[in-house]
């Protein structure tokens, strides 16, 4: 049997948090949801992390997922936007509203190849005009 993608959310609103685990639950990846930085360290320093979905809007985000990083170094993190983000350089950035089907290939482009998120769709076609 193959080992899931194991995807630990982490967003302070308890009700988008848990909407974004069940579409990604749903979508076979083990998920793991914490509403705070403390928990989703521990977390990450007990099991091998492949994926975080976090938001942007705060400031600690990207420090997070630095620290977060040194637990499981091949970390992706996809973030998640009410706003513009506030990450220098993310690997990935949904914006709210979000749509399950951009969520799940999003999350499995990051955690199986290269980037599908709207964003990254609409660079690769403009890069292609």
């Amino acid at each position: 049997m193959a080992e899931r993608t194991v995807v630990l959310v982490v967003h302070i609103d308890a009700t988008l948090r848990k909407l974004i685990a069940s579409v990604l639950d749903a979508a076979g990846f083990e998920v793991i949801q914490t509403g705070d930085a403390e928990a989703a360290l521990q977390r990450a320093r007990e099991l091998a992390i492949d994926l975080v979905v976090i938001e942007t809007d705060d400031t600690i985000s990207a420090a997070l997922v630095d620290q977060l990083r040194t637990a499981c170094p091949a970390l992706k993190a996809l973030y998640i936007a009410g706003g513009h983000p506030r990450v220098a350089a993310p690997d990935s950035v949904l914006h709210l509203p979000l749509h399950a089907g951009d969520l799940v290939e999003a999350a499995a482009a990051l955690a199986f190849g290269r980037c599908r998120c709207p964003a990254c769709v609409r660079r690769s076609h403009a890069a292609n005009e």
